[in-house]
């Protein structure tokens, strides 16, 4: 049930608990002089636990604290003041205020860990198609778009993404544009960014130990032993958005590209790099190998020609 509420939007949620409470609190004042204080209090602790289902664990603490005070209020004696009379009232009343935070505390968590389950689904999917992708594609360069739209939709934030037309360079060279492609609008700062992320290798950003104190997320597209770009995440370095989870499947997406970029340019350079013994075979002339005493006598006996030593 829990993994069918993470698709919900959350005022969607609050209808089905608003009318959980409804008929919580209807069947309390039903029952109010049939049974005693204690089943009505367990009765309230059941309405909280399952209205808890679709709020969160703020809301669920606040709702019950105040149905609580509202049970004190109406079925507590002296009924119609907060006085509580009897110790015996005065410990039910605070065992269910601890019992409700706690089953919104444990909703909660469950809450999160379907929502991570689920996202780890969708991610797992995500890697296996854009894998097949890549595969199959001759060209992984013109897939660079689709590259930048699966790391927006997983960082639900603005992205940027370079990426080489050919080799690295090397230290010594200078950034060049011509020999690049820029996905996504850059500023000055995050081009140079990603200049520095695609020569270092390296992520860089908040949680990456390098450059902690960006605001963005620079990740390299690395092959084996090389880095063919880089892509940056604006925005997520803030601690309100900082997903160490999302930043590890973001780097995966992009070194899948990078390897299948390293590919590409290997089947390039093996196309065009001459063939060493290939080229030999065909320029070097044919010669004769001149025959041996024993080929000449067998070959004289079966023409029956006379030999001469």
């Amino acid at each position: 049930m829990m993994l069918s509420l993470t698709n919900i939007d959350a005022g969607e949620r609050r209808w089905p608990a608003i009318a959980t409470w409804a008929l919580g609190w209807v069947a309390l004042q039903l029952l109010d002089g049939r049974v005693d204080l204690a089943n009505l209090a367990m009765l309230l602790v059941l309405t909280s636990a399952v209205a808890s289902l679709w709020l969160s664990a703020w809301l669920s603490v606040l709702a019950g604290a105040a149905a609580v005070m509202a049970f004190n209020w109406t079925f507590v004696p002296p009924r119609g003041t907060f006085a509580v009379d009897l110790r015996q009232h005065a410990l039910l009343l605070g065992a269910m205020l601890l019992v409700n935070t706690i089953i919104a505390a444990l909703m909660a968590a469950q809450r999160r860990a379907a929502q991570r389950a689920e996202r780890q689904t969708v991610w797992t999917e995500q890697m296996r198609g854009w894998g097949d992708t890549l595969r199959d594609a001759a060209e992984p360069l013109a897939h660079a778009g689709a590259l930048h739209t699966a790391l927006a939709a997983v960082s639900k934030g603005p992205v940027a993404l370079l990426a080489l037309k050919g080799r690295a360079p090397s230290a010594q060279e200078p950034n060049e544009a011509a020999t690049s492609m820029l996905v996504g609008e850059t500023d000055a700062d995050q081009l140079a960014g990603l200049w520095h992320c695609l020569r270092q290798g390296q992520p860089m950003g908040p949680g990456t130990g390098r450059h902690e104190e960006l605001s963005d997320w620079y990740l390299p597209l690395r092959g084996r032993g090389v880095t063919l770009g880089a892509a940056v995440l604006r925005g997520l370095g803030a601690p309100s958005r900082a997903d160490p989870d999302l930043r590890v499947h973001a780097q995966a997406l992009c070194d899948q590209f990078g390897l299948a970029l390293q590919r590409a340019q290997a089947s390039r350079d093996e196309q065009q790099a001459p063939r060493p013994a290939r080229a030999r075979r065909s320029t070097q002339p044919v010669r004769r190998c001149p025959r041996s005493w024993g080929s000449r006598v067998a070959a004289g006996a079966s023409q029956d020609v006379p030999l001469s030593p």
